[in-house]
């Protein structure tokens, strides 16, 4: 059979399909009393080609035993347009090589004895959602029979390499049972305005059916970590419930890790107001069904935190994990601004979720000088209004422990009768409210919204010894009048 120049189209993902031109095709198929014999051969228009052979010495048709009938055959690939694979791999782009394919069968058509050999090398490929060029790159699998497939992997990213060796038990029933060990020096994993990342990685792995095992460490000796600023963006509610057709149950992986995370020296961190070097271990634990824990610390040898205009520099960092959740981790940090011969600062405490703040000094001082030498630079006496609206607003947005009592303090700085916090159960409706007494029965106030944009006036007269009227205007008016019974 000889067949002219043409296209094999074949299925991709999601429906859908490509082709592959050849220039030329050729099949032969010779069955006498010397048995059978077969080969075949497609020569493609870039000179990529496939050939097979098959023999059955001394086969009869007819009259065929699998136990006893000897089998000899071989499949030779070689593929120097690799867009086949590169169709099957979603991430992957401009992947450039030569693939080679050789399977040598012999035994007997009911135990056949299988001799793999493949070969990718000179191969490129690009990862544009990390920014990775990874060249070069290549891969080498053999089998020794019916038993065990070996692989290794080399690769180079960056100025980086990375060895994965391994090999699989051709086991159906056991679970392909296979073990992989990855090593390597300084693989960039990372290469975005978002991240930088190089990882030196000592790790093993064990596969079964779905079981997937992962243990050993992951070394960064370097890594520019600058995240965008999400502060702002909605979060979903705690309530949502989502509604739609249900979805068919997939079968998942079941994943086991126990990894210890290295961090070197030059790992820095660049968002959210900070700026500075991390360092520390952890170790990373895995099981099914469950959060990622963690064991360990990160501190900060050396940082800075700049707020409301003024820079901190960190003289203490750590972020504290005891085997809970890894995004809950204990804090034990301590923040200070030196001006002349004070030296102000913050003490941060408690968890993450649920951070505990404290203000110090040195010389010890009152709490509203401290918070004015650390936003401002200066002694209270010396701030304006405008100023101490601005420290009332830190004390809220800070969560310094005290803050209403700070707030009353500058009130009493600024010759108002009342400065105040005021906070709803989830502090979205929180205000500063200021007021003052016009005269003994007239009381009148303002609040500024500190979280969300709001102003409030209110309005309160003493009518009697029982009875007062109150009147307020801001997101909605009303009034009130009130009668006091005491007992």
């Amino acid at each position: 059979i000889e067949l002219p120049a043409g296209t094999l189209s074949y299925p991709l993902l999601e429906g859908e399909r490509d082709q592959w031109a050849y220039r030329s095709g050729k099949a032969a198929i010779t069955l006498d009393e010397q048995g059978l014999k077969a080969s075949t051969a497609f020569v493609m228009g870039n000179n990529d080609h496939i050939r097979g052979q098959l023999t059955l010495p001394g086969a009869k048709l007819l009259a065929l035993v699998a136990e006893t009938q000897r089998l000899q055959a071989s499949v030779e690939l070689t593929l120097h347009d690799l867009g086949l694979i590169e169709a099957l791999l979603p991430e992957v782009y401009d992947l450039r090589g030569e693939l080679g394919f050789n399977l040598d069968i012999d035994g007997t058509l009911a135990r056949p004895r299988l001799n793999l050999r493949s070969q990718l090398s000179n191969a490129a490929l690009r990862i544009p959602r990390l920014g990775l060029h990874i060249a070069p790159l290549s891969l080498e699998a053999a089998s020794d029979g019916v038993e065990t497939l070996r692989f290794q992997l080399d690769a180079r990213s960056g100025k980086g390499k990375l060895n994965l060796q391994g090999q699989t038990a051709l086991d159906r029933d056991a679970g392909w049972p296979t073990e992989i060990s990855i090593g390597g020096e300084a693989f960039e994993v990372s290469r975005i305005p978002e991240a930088r990342v190089l990882v030196t990685p000592d790790l093993q792995l064990r596969l079964k059916n779905r079981t997937l095992d992962i243990s050993g460490k992951v070394h960064i000796p370097y890594a520019e970590l600058q995240p965008k600023d999400i502060t702002t963006a909605a979060r979903v509610s705690n309530d949502t419930v989502i509604l739609g057709a249900e979805q068919a149950a997939i079968e998942k992986w079941l994943i086991n890790t126990r990894i210890r995370l290295n961090l070197g020296e030059r790992v820095n961190f660049y968002g959210f107001g900070f700026e500075g070097r991390l360092g520390g271990s952890l170790l990373l634990q895995d099981e099914p069904g469950q959060l990622t824990r963690g064991t360990g610390e990160i501190n900060i040898p050396e940082g800075r935190y700049r707020a409301y205009g003024q820079r901190l520099d960190v003289e203490h960092g750590r972020l504290l994990y005891t085997g809970g959740p890894l995004g809950n981790p204990g804090l034990d940090i301590r923040a200070v601004r030196h001006v002349n011969n004070v030296t102000t600062g913050l003490k941060v405490r408690g968890s993450l979720d649920q951070p505990q703040l404290e203000l110090f000094s040195i010389p010890a001082m009152g709490q509203t000088d401290a918070l004015a030498y650390l936003l401002l630079g200066r002694p209270l006496e010396t701030t304006s209004g405008e100023e101490g609206e601005m420290m009332a607003k830190a004390t809220l947005a800070l969560g310094l422990s005290g803050g209403d009592h700070i707030a009353r303090m500058l009130g009493s700085r600024f010759g108002l009768d009342e400065m105040r916090i005021e906070s709803s159960g989830t502090g979205e409706q929180a205000s500063l409210v200021m007021g003052r007494y016009l005269s003994p029965k007239l009381y009148i106030s303002y609040g500024v919204g500190l979280v969300e944009a709001f102003n409030t006036l209110s309005v309160r007269y003493q009518i009697s010894d029982k009875w007062q009227l109150k009147a307020e205007s801001g997101e909605a008016q009303g009034a009130d009048i009130l009668y006091t019974i005491e007992r």
